[in-house]
């Protein structure tokens, strides 16, 4: 097991021994901290700020693990989901990546989701999320020849299936591929490919329900906390504007901030986690919220039956098959900030489509030249902007704020593994299947960015 620099037992005094100790700190703790006057409807164990996929998950594997006895709030702004991330994002799911972190979350959100039904709590039904195992593949140039190689061995040695291709190679599979540029490549062979984002994310909500998870729709308007000895704050309780206008107080032994791009707002705004500030409250949470845009196109060119995996080039532009018919989808995230688009609505940019995407598209697969596009959309990307990777576990200024949040792309795919690391570290006061502590708030601290390597 892997120990927590700043885990919840450590805070109370208690040792890290499992889930009796949980429900015996909870015990001890309401005793003092709420009121006797409080409604007993109004005090949970865990509140959790965001029902995104990140958030669900965690509420899904904290109920699972407690065996429904901790009280869990959701506090989520829109339950009808019409502009959550996960929901507008491409599905994709995939182990190419360079840090161990990252792809045993990715190997252990595949396996979740493909073999969900052993999970859930209603064993007599049946789950599909629509995974297609197309594979990714990843191109590179010369000159990421040597990283994708070496990316390549580390995710061999960590779990992932895939295998390098040259261009050679590639032609000979893929025929309808111009190689042209391209020094190298790597192809998924197990647990890569998408899934239906929606599918996933409501089934995680009716599960949770069925654990006895508690919702809210609305949004946090401010919070109350007290001083503890060692110059740390505690959360004790939340004021929520409801979606309908009313307004709830709850108090909470335990919060956990997974608002997705909403996160570093939150954080500053209510919790006054801002740089200005001074001792522990200047350390901020450095996540903003960035616009993406997916188009859908057809093209008749390419056989439906033709294998197709998902294309990573060079330049960053994705596509992949959307269902089994000439239907795909693409996109690209801008290559500097001076690109970003305008986040305050969801608005699409198609000039971005036909000048930044299209040429690159019909370069690398020419039979796209003759694509038809057939609509859009856009949604929110969580972006951390200290070193593009998330961030869980707790803040140094509150003793019991967890952070679970800043995935920049890939918190999707990871929620399965973030939400069990996070029902872990409250329950057991330590990572058990995944260690998650180099995406601890510790980096950001000491100034050590996490980062990607990145294939060019």
């Amino acid at each position: 097991m892997f120990k927590s620099k700043n885990n919840l037992f450590n805070f109370c005094g208690l040792a890290a021994g499992g889930s009796k100790n949980f429900f015996f700190k909870i015990e001890r703790r309401a005793s003092t901290h709420l009121k006797k006057t409080d409604s007993a409807s109004s005090n949970f164990d865990v509140v959790i700020i965001g029902g995104g996929a990140i958030g669900m998950s965690i509420a899904f594997w904290i109920k699972k693990k407690s065996a429904g006895a901790a009280k869990v709030l959701v506090i989520e702004k829109d339950l009808k989901y019409s502009t959550a991330s996960a929901v507008l994002s491409a599905g994709g799911l995939r182990q190419q990546f360079s840090l161990k972190t990252n792809v045993l979350l990715s190997l252990f959100g595949a396996e979740f989701i493909k073999n969900f039904q052993k999970y859930s709590c209603s064993k007599d039904e049946e789950f599909d999320f629509g995974f297609k195992e197309c594979g990714y593949l990843t191109l590179c140039s010369q000159e990421g020849f040597s990283i994708l190689k070496e990316n390549h061995e580390n995710q061999r040695q960590w779990g992932a299936e895939n295998q390098l291709l040259t261009p050679c190679e590639m032609k000979s599979k893929f025929p309808w591929l111009n190689v042209d540029g391209v020094a190298l490549g790597c192809l998924g062979l197990k647990y890569e490919g998408s899934f239906d984002p929606w599918s996933y994310l409501t089934t995680l909500v009716s599960e949770a329900k069925k654990l006895g998870t508690h919702f809210i729709e609305g949004q946090p308007i401010e919070f109350c906390s007290n001083k503890l000895k060692n110059c740390t704050r505690e959360i004790q309780s939340i004021t929520i504007k409801k979606s309908n206008g009313e307004i709830e107080k709850v108090n909470c032994l335990n919060c956990i901030l997974a608002a997705g791009a909403y996160t570093g707002r939150i954080a500053k705004e209510l919790l006054n986690l801002d740089k200005r500030e001074s001792g522990l409250l200047q350390f901020e949470i450095p996540i903003e919220p960035r616009k993406r845009f997916i188009y859908c196109y057809e093209n008749p060119d390419l056989e439906s039956k033709t294998h197709m995996p998902m294309v990573i080039d060079p330049t960053g532009v994705y596509v992949r098959r959307e269902g089994n018919a000439n239907k795909y989808i693409c996109g690209c995230s801008p290559g500097c900030a001076e690109e970003e688009p305008d986040n305050k609505n969801l608005e699409v940019d198609y000039e971005y489509f036909t000048d930044k995407i299209w040429p690159i598209l019909s370069f690398r697969i020419p039979c796209f030249e003759k694509l038809r596009l057939k609509s859009a959309w856009a949604g929110y990307y969580e972006l951390n902007e200290f070193d593009k990777n998330g961030i869980v576990g707790y803040h140094p200024a509150y003793s019991n704020l967890i952070i679970a949040s800043g995935f920049s792309g890939h918190g999707l795919q990871h929620s399965p593994g973030v939400g069990n690391a996070v029902s872990e570290l409250l329950i057991d006061g330590c990572y058990k299947t995944i260690d998650l502590t180099p995406l601890c708030f510790d980096r950001i601290i000491e100034n050590k960015p996490l980062l990607e390597r990145e294939i060019i």
